[in-house]
């Protein structure tokens, strides 16, 4: 058994105790070994107390100081025995189910602890034991396969001991098992609350409203994600550091709030600059400000750093977010180049298409200032000749008119686009 754990149950038993030697049987053995109990000699105390219980097997205040006695010896086993007896013989005592549920606990069997506490609330303890209950819970619910199953019981926990921050962080957990995420967020954001220096409970909560915002219909909720941003900056305040910093400065980001986001982000690259990950939220934020060159910029020196930390999951996303912003500036080839090191076959045959399709027009424009300038030089020449018509026959004429007819007709197509003709 942990030595904190030890020096809980030593704890317990001495409150115990109070209570329990003015009702003791007369028997010498009781008073020896509740003596010897109080003054940390567990092993005389088990001797004396197991004496009681064979001699007053019906005794459940004599099973429960032995079994606070054989735990305090980290003797497991045979602590459960006693205090799951004391239990039997009095199934009103929401003490004795407590001691069974923190002996469960050391062994890590949490749904026997959760099962056990199932039957009493906080409010059955007496008060100087309800903030170890509210604590043996949470600790419960964390090592739990299944911590939706003790929801009902953290609900009525926390109604009854609101001011216990690891009651609400076990809450956090069973909520966001049960896939309430916003019930989740509330939760950790109440245990932030109640310790402001919480870092785990206010990156939970951060995570909480990316969840919830992720869930809505698309759109996602940008509400959410500026309630993340706002638990991320009161973490930075309160233990600044590069993890918060680039959490507060993503979570803006998803908001669309680039320029509060460009802040944190700087602010975490100034302290670490070898952060591939925030070097693409920063050039993310460039592309939402409609700085394109900028973020080109910020996605090549991202890839960098990225290949030095050899980063493979980070280098897609840049790639990707490279493929994007080529796309936008009109640079196809290089979107497609930027989408094949992402692995997007498909979009960087899309580029290739768009690419084609440039090239075409550019084809297009060239041909058809070649032809506007062919057109005006043979209108010039049959201008001058109109000038010059009486001289010719009525077939002379329709010749003359047929050769320029022949000059034009290849660029016909080209004079044609947009009405001119």
């Amino acid at each position: 058994m942990a030595q904190g754990w030890g020096r809980r149950w030593k704890v317990g038993a001495q409150v115990g105790l109070v209570s329990l030697l003015g009702v003791s049987p007369l028997v010498a053995d009781w008073e020896k070994g509740t003596t010897a109990l109080q003054a940390g000699r567990y092993e005389e105390a088990v001797q004396e107390l197991r004496e009681v219980v064979e001699a007053h097997p019906e005794y459940a205040a004599a099973y429960y100081m032995l079994g606070t006695a054989q735990h305090s010896l980290e003797q497991s086993s045979e602590a459960i025995a006693s205090f799951r007896r004391a239990v039997e013989l009095d199934k009103t005592s929401a003490k004795y189910a407590f001691s069974l549920a923190q002996a469960f606990l050391s062994t890590q069997q949490p749904e026997r602890v959760l099962t056990t506490l199932e039957a009493h609330s906080p409010a059955d303890l007496p008060e100087a034991m309800r903030v170890r209950y509210a604590e043996t819970l949470a600790a419960a619910v964390g090592q739990s396969e299944a911590p939706e199953k003790a929801l009902v019981q953290l609900e009525r926990a926390a109604r009854s001991l609101p001011q216990v921050p690891p009651l609400w962080l076990a809450l956090g957990k069973a909520r966001g098992k049960a896939d309430d995420f916003k019930g989740s967020f509330q939760a950790y954001q109440k245990a932030l609350e109640l310790n402001p220096q919480d870092s785990v409970a206010g990156r939970l909560a951060v995570r909480q409203a990316w969840l919830v915002a992720d869930a809505e219909e698309p759109p996602a909720d940008l509400g959410w994600y500026r309630k993340a941003a706002l638990v991320a900056e009161q973490l930075a305040a309160a233990e600044p550091s590069v993890t918060h910093a680039s959490l507060a400065g993503d979570s803006y980001l998803h908001a669309k709030n680039y320029a509060a986001a460009r802040r944190w982000l700087e602010t975490a690259l100034a302290a670490d600059s070898n952060r591939p990950g925030t070097a693409l939220s920063l050039a993310r934020c460039s592309l939402g400000l409609e700085e394109d060159q900028r973020a080109l910029e910020e996605l090549e020196a991202a890839y960098r750093k990225a290949q030095v930390a050899d980063d493979s999951e980070v280098l897609v996303s840049i790639a990707r977010s490279q493929g994007f912003a080529y796309h936008k500036v009109g640079d196809y080839r290089r979107a497609a180049e930027a989408y094949r090191r992402a692995g997007d076959e498909a979009k960087a045959v899309e580029m290739m298409g768009f690419q084609q399709l440039a090239d075409s027009n550019k084809d297009v424009d060239r041909n058809r200032k070649e032809c506007l300038a062919k057109k005006r030089a043979v209108d010039l020449d049959r201008k001058e000749m109109e000038a010059k018509r009486a001289l010719f026959s009525v077939e002379e004429w329709l010749k003359i008119e047929g050769g320029f007819a022949r000059q034009l007709a290849e660029c016909q197509r080209y004079l044609d686009v947009e009405g001119v003709s």
